[in-house]
C-alpha cells in the first residue's frame, strides 16, 4: 500500500533480502470498497495457490525475469509500527484503488426486500 502501488502477488526465486530475487510472474488482486485487512489477506493467498503451479513450471524451464535488486533497497520485514501505518493507510488505499463491482450483487438484483 505504500507508494500506491496496487496490491498484488509476485512468485519469485528467494534470494538473501525479503522479496526480491528472480522473478516468475506476478499478478493484481481485485479490491473491492467494502474489503477488509481478512479478505485481502484470503485473496492473496488463493490467487497465491493459483500461481504455484506456473510458477514451478518456469523454475523447471528456465523462465524468469532478472531484475536489479543490487542498485535498490531490499525490502525488509515490517515491524509493528509499518504493520500499524499499513493498516491505517487501508482505507484511503482501497478508496484509490477499489473497484465498485460487487460480486453480490447479482444476487441481489431482483431480490425484493419489501
Amino acid at each position: 500500500m505504500r507508494n500506491s502501488i496496487p496490491l498484488g502477488i509476485t512468485s519469485h526465486l528467494i534470494d538473501q533480502c525479503v522479496d526480491v530475487g528472480r522473478t516468475l510472474q506476478r499478478r493484481e488482486i481485485t479490491l473491492l470498497h467494502d474489503d477488509n485487512v481478512f479478505d485481502l489477506s484470503e485473496r492473496l493467498y488463493e490467487t497465491q495457490m493459483d500461481m504455484l503451479r506456473e510458477a514451478v513450471e518456469r523454475i523447471c524451464s528456465g523462465k524468469w525475469e532478472e531484475t536489479d535488486y543490487i542498485s535498490s533497497a531490499c525490502n525488509t520485514k515490517m515491524d509493528g509500527r509499518q504493520e500499524r501505518e499499513m493498516m491505517a493507510l487501508l482505507p484511503s488505499y482501497l478508496e484509490r484503488f477499489a473497484t465498485n463491482n460487487n460480486p453480490w450483487d447479482h444476487f441481489q438484483r431482483g431480490v425484493d426486500r419489501s
